[in-house]
């Protein structure tokens, strides 16, 4: 297949507004060989596997083919390995693919995707999987056309390569079964050496380029020589003065240089450790040069730096100690110690070009697109960060990034001593499947809850489906399932019948591995004899996941202190828990003991316990961090692990039927995601509101939906603003940030706002009565109560058919009265609707989703000028108000009836069971939302 440029245009089905999409990211046509793999794709219904490196596009092919079959209503996919990525690519499809009409609904993390309908799902790995179970439970399999498959090596990985094989061999197993109803799958990489073994195992057609539209040159640095990497020929010297005695791999002197030729540089290193070492390093070499060499000092934006460092610093409460000292030298680190919030600022900072080095572990490799003209990497050959022919594409092909820059760089750092044995690791040979072996307890397990299997038969036959060989026999895998209860085997004469037990439906339910059940299961049981109801860190501990890995390196004096100083409450649940005093001072003389070490871990479990007790309790992720002398970005993943590990723990309550369990545990999982108490459980299920703003809220007595949908415009606005610090660069308090969604959101309200300014000028010209008469033709609704600003003598009743909702031009809702109140600060529509009914709720948070503060925008006309656009009312508080304008679609306390709150609406928060996409409900394919979809067919009339 060719690999050279194309100008090839986009598909004729293709629609115009996803054109203009990829327009905006500087995607204005297709390569040859993305062009071959639609064609390829439209001619055949099959699966479709291919390998291209890194920027050559493989992600807009996916995002085409899986459009092509939204488009015909069935629901697509998308599988990403990392958080990060998926957010990335969700932000993307979001506002794209709205531009057609298709929802685009997300399953990360602790985000879940509300219950209502949607057409397309971007979803990390264990998300996509426990979809896939309760599609199968539901018989809602036929509905899925499409899986993309990103990163699609990750199927190799020791750790989370299980969940995708799981996931893909029961895909492979419902497509021999259903022909006509088969479910295509699309995997990409850029580092998938053993492609045919994939696609033979996929039954795929497979397709591989070796184009780049950037070309990349790769190198490699020993001794201070720069080489080519596939010849060896020395190309150049490292120079003198930008090498340190203390880096005989001149990771610092290449990272220099490339400031010197106005690269970015990204630095990879194998450790948190290293990577803070050699920014401190550059920044040290970097003063120098900066006083030496007026040209290069004054490529510093020394303004935009510190708004960096503002920003970093409201984030996280505090500027880290390394950035304080790298920053003003344009030199950042990006590692887990950071919180995601620091992270994405920094991110930010590189893409800009404000930040000009960033150094960071292999991690941010596979993570999110960042723009860089030159890479280095420092080589480790030993230790689990050691350099391999995968890490080492991934790490290589983030320079040269279409777009950003013309030409690639890598650079692989190596001691001289160690230069062969690198060159051999990043040749290695990839793993060969055949020969490897995995565990698939958890797979055997999931086909015999989801009915998948139902005899020992189809057991035997899921071998054939797999990519790995199993560790164990069939035979093996079902004793271990049966003794530990998970399933039952009945003989039926020719036949040996499998099914699950309730235990069995519990793990599948709560997507834990069965040895995790297990734990889980003695944990409880455990619990149910003495339970301390005094305190919350009791029920804390037993939601909190055991994760050694976050405490390496901790500091067990310091632990010993903080347990010598437990209150009275607290030292209960160390009692019950097994926690003491006596292994803690073993731990503190420098005992050795293995991390496996039962003891060990229950001790690291009850501190983690501690920490998110604090957590819940409202207090800053800096304070609680200090507090246990552990890193921001530590703090903040055991809160997000914990967030998701308590859904799945309250999941594995509710199938088990241990209902009083689930009622003490419910809500958990919410305050952790959040960090708030119990009774702001109910504001931050909103989407947009988060642990500051609620407060903000309970604290002036807006407690609740109710309350607050209760509440007028300007009084959000006015406690909205209270949740913003104030600081002298961004002056604005917080009226340019976004609370969810994005700009375009923005645009959707101003042209309400400019319609409801049309409407005003057409009643001053006309006059009410007239004016009546034609907002009835634009915009028929049941009941119109207009109103003369000017006099306020004249109201005019207008009837109109009921299906309002459904005109071409309609601006109201399928219900309610509407009043159109004007006045000088606020010129816009109120809905009053008598009964909070659940379309008033969902139709509230929706309105939420798109909450947005922004000041006046500067747009570009045409012949270059500049023009400030014209906002009604009083400038950015009354771009607040008509980006609440929804908010006052529910009730608006001025017309609210007295009566209207005596029957208050139930409120399910379902956090627990929506955070992790476990509950049968997360599969929303038939809900119907009639408020939502006469919300969306009003913006579309815009």
């Amino acid at each position: 297949m060719t690999n050279e440029h194309g100008g090839n245009s986009f598909p004729e089905w293709v629609p115009p507004g996803i054109v203009a999409a990829y327009s905006e990211k500087n995607i204005k046509c297709l390569f040859d060989w993305q062009t071959d793999v639609l064609r390829l794709a439209e001619a055949n219904d099959g699966n479709v596997v291919y390998s291209a490196p890194t920027s050559a596009g493989k992600s807009v092919v996916a995002e085409l083919i899986a459009l092509r079959v939204a488009l015909t209503g069935k629901k697509v996919l998308f599988l990403l390995p990392y958080i990060s990525m998926a957010r990335e690519r969700m932000h993307f499809l979001q506002r794209a693919w709205r531009r057609i009409d298709i929802q685009v609904a997300a399953f990360i993390g602790a985000q879940s995707a509300p219950s209502r309908e949607w057409t397309a799902a971007v979803c990390t790995t264990e998300k996509a999987n426990s979809l896939l179970n309760h599609a199968i439970l539901d018989g809602r399999m036929e509905e899925i056309g499409l899986i993309v498959i990103d990163e699609l090596h990750m199927v190799y990985d020791s750790s989370r390569g299980a969940v995708l094989e799981s996931l893909c061999t029961k895909i492979n197993i419902w497509n021999s079964r259903n022909s006509i109803a088969a479910i295509r799958i699309i995997g990409m990489s850029a580092t998938l050496d053993n492609l045919a073994d994939v696609g033979n195992w996929l039954r795929a057609k497979v397709i591989e380029t070796h184009f780049r539209p950037v070309d990349l040159h790769e190198r490699f640095c020993c001794d201070g020589q720069i080489c080519d990497l596939k010849t060896g020929a020395v190309i150049r010297n490292v120079p003198k003065r930008f090498r340190l005695p203390d880096d005989p791999q001149c990771v610092v002197g290449l990272a220099a240089e490339g400031i010197f030729f106005r690269k970015l540089v990204l630095v990879f290193c194998s450790s948190k450790s290293d990577v803070e070492k050699v920014a401190l390093d550059l920044a040290k070499v970097l003063d120098g040069i900066y006083r030496s060499n007026q040209v290069i000092a004054s490529r510093v934006n020394r303004s935009a730096l510190r708004r960096v460092q503002v920003n970093l610093k409201r984030s996280a409460g505090s500027l880290d100690s390394v950035l304080a000292r790298t920053l003003p030298r344009g030199v950042a680190f990006h590692h887990a110690g950071l919180t995601t919030e620091e992270r994405e600022c920094i991110e930010d900072g590189f893409r800009s070009g404000v930040i000009m080095v960033l150094i960071a572990t292999s991690t941010l490799s596979s993570g999110v697109n960042l723009p860089a003209g030159r890479v280095v990497i420092k080589a480790q050959i030993r230790g689990p960060a050691a350099i391999n022919a995968t890490t080492y594409k991934q790490m290589s092909g983030r320079s040269g990034r279409l777009g950003e820059v013309e030409l690639g760089e890598s650079v692989l750092a190596v001691r001289k001593n160690e230069l062969q044995d690198v060159l051999r690791l990043i040749h290695s040979v990839p793993q060969d499947s055949n020969q490897s072996l995995r565990d698939h307890t958890k797979l055997l397990l999931e086909c015999i809850c989801d009915g998948i299997v139902t005899t020992m038969e189809e057991l035997e036959e899921i071998a054939r489906f797999t990519l790995f060989k199993s560790q164990n026999s069939v035979q093996e895998v079902l004793s271990y399932l049966k003794s530990n209860r998970f399933v039952v085997v009945e003989d039926r004469g020719n036949a040996a019948s499998v099914s699950p037990t309730q235990l069995g439906r519990a793990a599948l339910a709560s997507a834990l591995p069965p040895d995790a059940a297990l734990f889980v299961f003695a944990d409880l049981q455990q619990a149910t004899r003495s339970v301390a109801l005094d305190t919350e860190l009791h029920m804390l501990y037993l939601v909190t996941p055991t994760n050694c890995t976050l405490w390496q390196g901790c500091d067990w004096n310091h632990l010993h202190n903080i347990f010598l100083k437990l209150l009275p409450g607290e030292k209960r649940v160390a009692k019950l828990v097994g926690a003491n005093n006596g292994f803690i001072a073993s731990r503190v003389r420098g005992c050795s003991i293995s991390t496996f070490d039962r003891n060990y871990q229950l001790h690291l479990r009850f501190f983690s316990a501690l920490a998110l007790f604090d957590i819940i309790n409202e207090k800053s992720i800096e304070d609680v961090a200090n507090h246990f002398k552990i890193s921001r970005g530590t703090l903040q993943t055991l809160q997000q692990q914990s967030a998701t590990y308590a859904a799945m723990v309250v999941s594995f309550c509710s199938h088990l039927g241990w209902t009083y369990l689930r009622d003490l545990l419910r809500g958990f999982a919410t305050r952790l995601a959040f960090g708030v108490r119990r009774e702001l459980t109910e504001l931050v299920s909103i989407e947009g509101i988060d642990a500051s703003r609620a407060r903000i809220f309970h604290d002036n007595n807006i407690t609740s939906m109710v309350e607050l949908s209760n509440c007028t415009v300007k009084k959000i606005a006015d406690l909205l603003s209270l949740a913003v610090p104030f600081n002298s660069i961004n002056s604005s308090d917080g009226l340019n940030e976004w609370l969810f969604g994005n700009h375009e959101c923005d645009w959707l309200m101003r042209q309400i706002s400019s319609k409801n300014a049309l409407f005003a000028l057409l009643k001053n010209i006309f006059g009410s009565k007239l004016f009546t008469h034609l907002r009835e033709e634009l915009c028929p609704a049941k009941e119109i109560n207009a109103e003369d600003t000017s006099s306020h003598t004249e109201e005019t009743s207008v009837s109109a058919e009921p299906s309002c909702a459904h005109s071409s031009n309609n601006l109201c809702e399928p219900n309610g009265d509407i009043s159109i109140h004007e006045n000088e600060k606020y010129k816009g529509e109120n809905v009053s609707i008598c009964e909070a009914d659940d379309e008033s709720i969902d139709l509230f948070t929706d309105s939420m989703e798109e909450l947005a503060i922004e000041d006046r925008e500067i747009e570009s006309l045409p012949d270059g000028s500049c023009e400030l656009e014209e906002n009604s009312g009083d400038g950015e508080i009354d771009d607040l108000e008509q980006s609440l304008l929804k908010v006052s679609l529910i009730c608006d306390d001025e017309n609210q009836p007295p009566q209207a709150m005596e029957s208050v609406p139930l409120f399910k928060h379902e956090f627990d069971k929506a955070s992790v996409g476990f509950d049968c409900n997360e599969f929303p394919l038939h809900k119907e939302n009639p408020a939502m979809s006469a919300l969306h067919e009003k913006l579309a009339t815009l």
